[in-house]
């Protein structure tokens, strides 16, 4: 390791050793498994053999069943299942995979297979011969019967005693197929031709009689005999069979019990080799661990520790090693750069001292410039409210009510304006553009309007009050002109109530009247006009819609603060619905008491969700009025 200082050459020196190690275990590791793939297939392939030879051999002697149910005739269909079953075994040797067996157990195969079809051949010819043995038979009988006749008509008792004789020996050697019961045969009928030619009775047809009866039995002795041969063949075969079958079984066992045997051992090996690799990679590991130790993570070790130091307050602790790889410039240029960093260190004290310094009078300039706008927004709200009726005022001609005013910010761009006179009273809504210092400069032009029409030009019809105030916003911020730098206005709501006709007349610029009557809500829309913007229409006339007011109505005047909140468990609006909702659930207490349940309801819904808008709602009634009809 002392010729590679490089970190670089001693990675690759380690990577090329693992990768050899790699390879070369690979390697083994293939040769192996294929062995033990091979030992196991050769385990399957002579357990198929077998299981084969089995089959075939259960078949065999299924077909020898047949064979002599077939001689004994006890079956109809003996002769059809033979032939059934030879067919299944012909093809059972045809379908035997030649791959799985070897050079000497294929020798055999085809053995099986000459036999099989040698005693096919034997049981055919053997088939034959009793046919032919049949039709003999038949012979036999009919010459046998002719000389019958022949004797009857000399009616003699040595004739009638020879042929009882004949026919004694006839059933016999029918019965036991021997050779003794064919010579008593022939000395009997020899005796009877002798007998037939004494008494004179031979002539052409009996001499014929005589040569179809002695033909006949004659070729029943030889059918017989070929029939013993064929017998004796079958059997030959049957034992060849039951060798071949019995010694192909074996061999495949032997095959089988050696390939297993073979496999243990090379998976005794493989264990062994595991074991050894095992061994030889934990030993690597160590290595390759100590020279990381020593190269990388006992260096790093070392410049973690300088940090440690440097961060206790230890500013001359420096990284040292004897080695020149990459780990070891890494330390030294961390050298450097701590020698760097002390000596700017000292700088920048000087200089952070002097920035906190200027930091902390432009925060002092900043919270003293903060608190004046504090204490002007403060003296802004007084102003304002200052600019709103008095609510103590207010309860003396309309007790039954409720205010509910809720800036936004500090000050407000809702207001609510009321004044009273001989014959009634006016109430009004007024919500201004935006909100906070614009919205209250909006509340204060548009105040001063509504006062100065109101009260000054008593001017006390709803749609007048609307159309003339239009016209005084618009003008006042010269919104009517081309050369105009703004576009702010408002929306209106205002109803004028006649205390004597008992009457109330609502006009709106966008803003709504919400009445509840008989535990039902009403809803009036105000016009789809706004008042004061540059696009408003100074000569729009307003509409007045006038109410006849009943004993336990109730009125609600309302900003869109209000309905335009963002709350519940999918994050809507409250919308115009809920509210009336709300406005049917409340008419029925006291209006101190709707107030807090209108602000409870209200905060519920918005949760944590921010203030959309400022928020106004009236609400009054009049009960101690009696309806008109």
């Amino acid at each position: 390791m002392v010729l590679f200082k490089s970190i670089k050459q001693k990675f690759h020196i380690i990577v090329g050793v693992l990768i050899l190690l790699v390879c070369v275990g690979y390697a083994e590791l293939a040769v192996f498994l294929n062995k033990l793939r091979t030992s196991s297939e050769t385990v399957q392939v002579y357990a198929t053999i077998n299981k084969d030879i089995k089959k075939l051999e259960k078949d065999f002697w299924e077909l020898r069943f047949w064979e002599k149910v077939v001689n004994t005739r006890n079956h109809p269909n003996a002769e059809k299942q033979f032939g059934i079953t030879i067919e299944k075994i012909k093809k059972r040797l045809l379908l035997l995979n030649p791959k799985l067996f070897t050079e000497q157990l294929s020798g055999k195969t085809l053995q099986i297979f000459r036999l099989i079809v040698e005693y096919k051949n034997a049981f055919d010819q053997l088939m034959q011969y009793e046919a032919d043995q049949k039709a003999n038979r038949i012979q036999t009988d009919s010459s046998y019967n002719a000389l019958a006749s022949v004797i009857q008509a000399n009616n003699e008792a040595d004739f009638y005693r020879l042929l009882g004789s004949i026919e004694q020996f006839t059933a016999n050697h029918q019965k036991n197929r021997g050779d003794p019961e064919y010579q008593a045969f022939r000395t009997v009928f020899e005796l009877l031709k002798e007998k037939f030619k004494k008494q004179n009775l031979m002539n052409a047809r009996v001499e014929s009689d005589f040569a179809n009866l002695e033909h006949s039995a004659t070729r029943d002795f030889m059918l017989e005999k070929e029939m013993r041969l064929i017998y004796k063949r079958l059997d030959e075969i049957s034992m060849g069979l039951t060798g071949l079958f019995s010694n192909i079984s074996q061999s495949a066992e032997k095959l089988s019990t050696k390939a297993i045997s073979t496999g243990k051992r090379l998976r005794d090996t493989l264990h062994l080799w595991f074991l050894v690799s095992a061994g030889i990679a934990f030993i690597l590991l160590l290595v390759i661990i100590n020279i990381i130790a020593k190269t990388i993570v006992n260096p790093i070790r070392q410049m973690s520790e300088v940090v440690t130091e440097i961060k206790s307050g230890n500013d001359q602790a420096r990284f040292s090693s004897g080695s020149g790889d990459e780990i070891a410039e890494l330390g030294f240029a961390f050298n450097d750069m701590l020698e760097t960093i002390s000596e700017h260190h000292y700088h920048l004290e000087e200089l952070v001292e002097k920035r906190t310094a200027e930091l902390n009078k432009t925060l002092e300039k900043v919270e003293e410039a903060n608190k004046k706008i504090m204490d002007s927004l403060q003296y802004a709200k007084m102003i304002q409210r200052s600019m709103l009726t008095n609510l103590d005022m207010i309860k003396i001609y309309l007790p039954d009510s409720f205010f509910v005013w809720m800036p936004r910010d500090i000050v407000s761009g809702d207001i609510f304006f009321t004044d009273s006179f001989d014959d009634g009273f006016v109430i009004a809504v007024l919500d201004c553009t935006g909100h906070g210092i614009p919205g209250a400069f909006m509340t204060m032009i548009a105040s001063s309007g509504l006062t100065r029409i109101i009260r000054n030009e008593k001017c006390h019809d709803p749609a007048q009050v609307l159309k003339q105030l239009n016209f005084t916003v618009k003008t006042s911020l010269q919104q009517d002109t081309e050369y105009a730098v703004s576009d702010d206005g408002l929306d209106a709501a205002i109803c004028l109530v006649n205390t004597k006709e008992k009457t109330l007349v609502f006009a709106g610029a966008r803003l709504p009247l919400v009445y509840v009557h008989n535990d039902t809500s009403h809803i009036i829309k105000g016009d789809r006009q706004s008042l004061g913007y540059r696009k408003s229409n100074t000569d729009f006339n307003f509409t007045n819609q006038t109410i006849s007011i009943e004993q336990g109505m109730s009125f609600y005047m309302l900003t869109d603060g209000f309905i335009d909140q963002l709350g519940g468990e999918k994050n809507r609006r409250f919308g115009t619905r809920r509210f009336r909702n709300l406005a049917e659930q409340i008419s029925r207490e006291r209006f101190e008491k709707q107030g807090e349940m209108l602000l409870q309801t209200f905060n519920e819904y918005q949760g944590e969700n921010e203030r959309q808008d400022d928020v106004t709602v009236i609400g009054f009634a009049f009960n101690d009025y009696q309806g008109q009809t």
